[in-house]
């Protein structure tokens, strides 16, 4: 038995042995490509992050703005107080405030992270003297990102909703 092992070991250890090793180029040329590919998936990944914030937050806004809508309605059929419906539409508009601020980091973090690896990604080609048009990002570019513009509008959204909390019982009696 011990002998069909050290049998199969040697085998193995000969097979291993056989293959025609990598110089250190080649080396060098894998671990690029493998380099260049992890930072295209990082900001691939970062791109995606993105797209499911912002369904994310789509999905809170329109929950709780059904919530305020449905506390609006239940005082004007009598079924809540008017206390109830003011406390609804505090916590409402709170949890949407909070959530914008959660969003506003998430996406400064999504926008840092991807400059990052666009810096990573440009030194890395030009150490390969691989000419691709890839530049640094610059700041005038930041206005056309769709990132910049989401946190505009989340900026404005969470204003608006900290409107909301502090004036929502003189809203209230003008609604009713």
């Amino acid at each position: 038995m011990f002998h069909i092992f050290k049998w199969v070991f040697v085998r193995v250890i000969n097979c291993q042995s056989s293959k025609p090793k990598a110089t250190n180029e080649e080396l060098h040329i894998q671990l690029t490509v493998e380099r260049y590919k992890f930072i295209l998936e990082k900001i691939k990944y970062l791109d995606t992050q993105f797209n499911v914030n912002l369904s994310n937050l789509k999905k809170i806004s329109i929950a709780l703005i059904g919530v305020i809508i449905s506390s609006i309605a239940a005082l004007k059929d009598n079924k809540i107080s008017l206390e109830l419906t003011e406390f609804t539409i505090e916590v409402s508009s709170l949890i949407l405030v909070f959530s914008c601020i959660f969003f506003i980091i998430m996406t400064d973090a999504i926008k840092k992270s991807w400059v990052d690896y666009r810096f990573d990604e440009v030194n890395l080609l030009n150490k390969v003297s691989c000419d691709l048009g890839r530049k640094y990002p610059s700041g005038k570019w930041k206005l056309h990102w769709s990132e910049t513009h989401f946190l505009l509008g989340v900026m404005l959204w969470g204003s608006l909703n900290f409107f909301l909390f502090y004036n929502s019982k003189s809203l209230i009696l003008n609604m009713i």
